[in-house]
C-alpha cells in the first residue's frame, strides 16, 4: 500500500517580506491611527499637567511671602542658571563622555635654524634671533582665529581646549605642539591644519624677524592614557555633583511656598538650556513624541497581522508551496496586472522567473503539462482544484477546457488515471491540498503537478 508522508512546510522569507510590503496603505492608515490616538494621549496628558501647574501659580506663592525669601529664591535661580550653563559646556565639550585611558596623543616637534652672523671690527658676533621666532609661532598657534577653529575641529569649547590643544618650548631652538582627542581622524585634521598655519606664518616671518629655516623634526600619533584628560573629567564630574548637592541642600532650608517657587524657576531655566528634553517634549499640546511612537505602533500591529495572517493562516503563499505537496511540476499563473508600485511590489513577489502575462503563462503550463502526460502515457487528465472560492474554480475549468483544446482530455474532478490540481495563493489550504494529494494517491492515482494562480 502507497503511503503518504505530510512535509514540513517551508516560508520563503523573501516572498514574506513583499507580502507585508504589499498592504503598505494599510500601513500607512493603521499608523496615522496610531499616531492620532497616542498624539490625543499626549494633549489629554499635556493638559491635565497644565491645569496641576495652574493650581499653585506664581502670584499665589509670592502673595504671602516675605521680601528676604523671595531675593532667596531668586538668588538660588540666578545660581542654578549659571550651574545650568556649566553643565551645557561640559555636554558640549564631551568633557563627561571622555575616557581617559584611550586619548590620541598627536604631537609634532618643530626645529628653528635661525643663527645669523656678522663681521665687526671686534670680530665675529653671533646675532640669534631663535627665541624671537618661538615666541612668534607660538603666539601665532594661540591666536583667537586659531583656537576657534581647533576647538570647532575637535568639537570641544574655546573655555577647554588648553585641555585639548597646546604648543610648547622644547630647547633654545624648537617647539612642540600637543593634540589630544578620542578621535584620531579629528587630530589628523588639526595636525594638517596647524602645518598649514605655521608654514604660512614661517613666509611672514622671514621678513619680520628675519631669514631661518623651519624643520619637523618629529610627527608622532599614540593611543594612551592621559592624566590630565582624567583628572579635567573627574574635577568637573565633581563639580557638577558638588553643586547639585548644593542646590538640594538649599532648598531643603527652604520653606514650602519658597521650594514651590524655586522649582517653577528652575523649570523655566531648564526648559531654556534643554530645547530637546523631555521637559520640553512634554511642555506642548502637539507632542512629536507620542504622534512618532503612536505611528510606530500602528505600523507595528498591522505588520505583525499580516505575518500571522500569511505563517498561521494555513494557506499556501507562492507555487512552491504547492510543490511540496504535489512533487511534480508546477506552473506559476499571474493572477492579475498591477500599475505603479503595487505593480513593482507584485513583481518582487512573483520573482523574475514568472511570466509577464496570464495568456503567457496558460500557453506554456499548457504545453509542458502535454509534454509531461506524453512522457508518462497518460492520455486523459482530471482537473482538481480544493480551493474554496467559486471564482477560482472556475478558472480551473476553464484551464481544463484549454487543456482539451491542446488535445489533453482533461476533466475537472473526474476519475481518470492522472490528476493534476488548480490552486490559487492565499485562498489555497495546505491542509486541503495535502488530503487531497493523499487521497489521490489511495486511489491509485498518479499526480502529474500542479498550476498556482500567483
Amino acid at each position: 500500500m502507497q503511503t503518504y508522508e505530510m512535509p514540513e512546510r517551508e516560508i520563503d522569507l523573501r516572498c514574506l517580506f513583499w507580502k507585508i510590503v504589499s498592504h503598505w496603505r494599510a500601513a500607512l492608515i493603521w499608523g496615522l491611527v496610531g499616531a492620532l490616538l497616542l498624539g490625543a494621549f499626549g494633549a489629554v496628558k499635556y493638559l491635565r499637567s497644565e491645569s496641576a501647574k495652574s493650581q499653585l501659580t506664581e502670584e499665589q506663592l509670592t502673595a504671602d511671602m516675605e521680601k528676604e525669601e523671595l531675593r532667596e529664591v531668586e538668588r538660588l535661580a540666578v545660581q542654578y542658571e549659571g550651574f545650568r550653563e556649566y553643565e551645557k559646556r561640559l555636554e558640549d565639550a564631551g568633557i563627561l563622555d571622555l575616557n581617559p585611558y584611550d586619548v590620541i596623543h598627536y604631537e609634532i616637534l618643530y626645529y628653528i635654524d635661525a643663527d645669523a652672523k656678522t663681521d665687526s671690527a671686534h670680530g665675529e658676533v653671533v646675532n640669534t634671533y631663535n627665541a624671537d621666532l618661538q615666541n612668534a609661532f607660538r603666539r601665532r598657534l594661540s591666536s583667537a582665529d586659531v583656537r576657534e577653529e581647533v576647538a570647532g575641529i575637535l568639537g570641544v569649547t574655546k573655555d577647554t581646549l588648553s585641555n585639548f590643544f597646546s604648543t610648547s618650548n622644547a630647547g633654545s631652538s624648537s617647539f612642540n605642539v600637543v593634540i589630544l582627542s578620542q578621535d584620531e581622524e579629528k587630530a589628523q585634521q588639526v595636525a594638517t591644519y596647524v602645518k598649514g598655519v605655521v608654514e604660512d606664518y614661517s613666509k611672514e616671518m622671514q621678513t619680520l624677524i628675519g631669514p631661518h629655516s623651519l624643520q619637523i623634526l618629529g610627527e608622532d600619533s599614540v593611543r594612551q592614557f592621559e592624566s590630565g584628560i582624567e583628572s579635567l573629567r573627574n574635577n568637573s564630574m565633581s563639580n557638577r555633583d558638588s553643586q547639585e548637592a548644593n542646590f538640594a541642600k538649599k532648598a531643603e532650608e527652604m520653606t514650602g511656598s519658597q521650594q514651590a517657587l524655586f522649582k517653577l524657576r528652575q523649570e523655566a531655566i531648564d526648559e531654556k538650556f534643554e530645547k530637546e528634553s523631555e521637559e520640553e517634549e512634554d511642555g506642548s499640546l502637539i507632542n512629536k513624541k507620542f504622534i512618532v511612537l503612536g505611528f510606530a505602533a500602528g505600523f507595528f500591529v498591522l505588520c505583525l497581522w499580516v505575518l500571522l495572517k500569511e505563517v498561521l493562516g494555513g494557506k499556501i503563499q507562492n507555487p512552491e508551496d504547492a510543490g511540496q505537496f504535489t512533487a511534480g511540476y508546477v506552473a506559476a499563473l499571474p493572477e492579475g496586472q498591477k500599475k505603479g508600485l503595487d505593480g513593482w511590489i507584485l513583481k518582487q513577489i512573483r520573482g523574475a522567473d514568472t511570466p509577464a502575462s496570464r495568456e503567457a503563462a496558460m500557453a506554456e503550463a499548457v504545453a509542458e503539462l502535454k509534454a509531461i502526460c506524453a512522457a508518462q502515457n497518460v492520455e486523459q487528465l482530471s482537473v482538481l482544484c480544493t480551493a474554496g472560492d467559486a471564482a477560482v474554480q472556475q478558472r480551473a475549468a476553464a484551464f481544463a477546457d484549454e487543456l482539451s483544446k491542446a488535445g489533453l482530455p482533461a476533466q475537472v474532478n473526474g476519475e481518470s488515471g492522472a490528476v493534476y490540481f488548480y490552486e490559487a495563493s492565499g485562498k489555497t489550504r495546505a491542509n486541503a491540498l495535502a488530503g487531497a494529494v493523499r487521497l489521490a494517491l489511495l486511489k491509485k492515482q498518479a499526480v502529474v503537478g500542479a498550476a498556482v494562480e500567483f
